[in-house]
């Protein structure tokens, strides 16, 4: 940020800080609710009811719907379980009674904690740099 003076440079590393802690916090506790169904969650039998006719066009938006107890759910897939898979295969999904969320049997909450907790970090070192004057080439 070269073109910035230093007044201006601070400013924008804190609202970028900022930006970045909340968006830590956000996906932080969307990720929570997830790992509420990983830790408490059963394991049960759900049938796909619906999924894109064209797996493959979709890039990265792989909505498939899942039904169980007369409840569906949405749920975004890969491309190659897409594929695989066909309306009324039942797959083996955790599933918390009274939440909307479900995952795969196998399906991980820690990797997008550490993800979640790596914005967090980046936006407070950069909050940080505008309080302790760290000092760039640029000064």
């Amino acid at each position: 940020m070269r073109w910035l003076r230093k007044g201006e440079r601070k400013i924008a590393y804190l609202f970028a800080g900022v930006a970045f802690v909340l968006l830590g916090l956000f996906s932080g506790f969307d990720t929570y609710r997830d790992y509420l169904v990983l830790r408490d969650g059963t394991v049960v039998k759900m049938q796909l009811a619906d999924k894109p006719a064209d797996c493959g066009t979709n890039k990265g938006h792989r909505q498939v719907k899942f039904s169980y107890n007369n409840e569906v759910f949405k749920k975004t897939v890969t491309a190659i379980f897409c594929k695989q898979s066909t309306v009324g295969d039942l797959v083996e999904m955790k599933y918390l009674p009274g939440s909307k969320r479900i995952l795969f049997k196998t399906e991980q909450t820690f990797p997008t904690f550490c993800v979640d907790g790596g914005w967090i970090i980046f936006g407070l070192f950069a909050i940080a740099s505008c309080f302790i004057g760290l000092s760039t080439p640029y000064d």
